[in-house]
């Protein structure tokens, strides 16, 4: 760990003390160090405004990322932030309260978010509805649907009450797939709410000739949860694109859905050490979750003529594979002499 950064952490110049809060949420593998972790919940009660701002952000990423955990106390700090005379520090705390501590249902944090629905500041509203989406808090139902002809937080409320299922969400993310800004997270809507009405919007989109290449894939992905199965064939057509970006989004999709039709193209690449998509293959084949993908990644990481980054992806997209095999090979590469292998035989997937 960095013992420079910790002591800036606690610089007395504040734009120091900024400056290591924004460092610590860049990208990165494996656990937080736990003392970095506290000194960041330490900047929870810092003077100055922009510097909780950043750590509610960093400490919100490193959550997210499976990084780090966090308890009550920053949790209880996060509940009191949400009612800070800044809107932007509302708005961190607001988002923090969807992913702090193990206990969700925790009545503080429920009230405060159904508090925050009311909030003056609209982006603070916005942040409180995915909040409450995200927890898929009942309480929040009601009011969302009542939010739903509001111009600031019609989308949000519509996209929650679709983690909660509630089918009075459709009409609008429906009128979003009209605009580029909101399609896309209007596709996940209707894929989280899975009401088969939704599927001839959804259809329409994928006949339009203007259609991005993104939007149209998203669609099929979505069709593919709304109940249309010829969709996952129209996935599997697009990794054969000459578009880098386009097959690579296929193959990811090809894995999370499991698609039946798209295996094979998904192992041929995986197996190849030349297509520059192998990564993404390999992680695609973990997804899977099968047998006969547990079954290729381990041949793949116990091959000695593989790459080592073929070898951790593979590591890593073990962790999608629940069979005993791939259990006793994380364990073992946990103690593997590579820090990486063992970062990579640790990561579980987001939750």
């Amino acid at each position: 760990m960095d013992e420079a950064l910790l002591r800036q952490l606690t610089d007395d110049d504040p734009e120091q003390r900024l400056k290591a809060v924004l460092q610590a949420g860049e990208p990165g593998e494996g656990p937080a160090p736990a003392a970095l972790v506290e000194g960041l919940i330490r900047r929870l009660h810092d003077p100055h405004p922009g510097i909780i701002q950043a750590a509610l952000e960093t400490l919100t990423r490193l959550v997210e990322a499976g990084r780090a955990t966090v308890g009550a106390e920053p949790l209880a700090r996060a509940v009191a932030l949400a009612e800070h005379d800044s809107a932007l520090v509302r708005a961190e705390a607001i988002g923090a309260l969807g992913v702090f501590g193990p206990q969700l249902d925790d009545p503080p944090r429920v009230a405060r978010l159904l508090a925050a629905l009311e909030d003056p500041d609209p982006e603070v509203r916005r942040t409180a509805a995915a909040a409450c989406g995200d927890l898929k808090l009942e309480s929040a139902r009601e009011r969302l649907a009542l939010a739903l002809d509001d111009a600031d937080l019609g989308f949000e409320a519509a996209f929650a009450l679709a983690s909660l299922g509630d089918r009075r969400a459709r009409p609008a993310l429906e009128r979003a797939l009209d605009d580029r800004r909101t399609r896309l997270d209007a596709l996940e809507g209707l894929a989280r709410l899975g009401d088969p009405a939704a599927r001839p919007a959804v259809e329409a989109l994928t006949r339009g000739w203007r259609t991005a290449w993104v939007d149209r894939l998203s669609a099929w992905s979505t069709l593919l949860v709304l109940g249309v199965p010829e969709a996952g064939a129209r996935i599997a057509e697009r990794t054969s694109s000459r578009r880098m970006e386009e097959r690579t989004y296929a193959l990811f999709l090809l894995g999370r859905h499991r698609v039946q039709e798209g295996r094979d193209v998904v192992a041929a690449v995986a197996a190849s050490r030349t297509d520059r998509q192998r990564e993404t293959a390999i992680d695609a084949l973990g997804r899977y979750g099968d047998e006969a993908a547990e079954t290729a990644l381990l041949a793949l990481i116990d091959s000695p003529r593989e790459d080592r980054e073929a070898r951790i992806t593979a590591v890593r997209a073990l962790a999608y594979v629940e069979g005993e095999r791939a259990r006793s090979t994380r364990l073992r590469l946990g103690r593997d002499p590579d820090p990486l292998i063992q970062q990579a035989a640790a990561w579980s997937p987001p939750s």
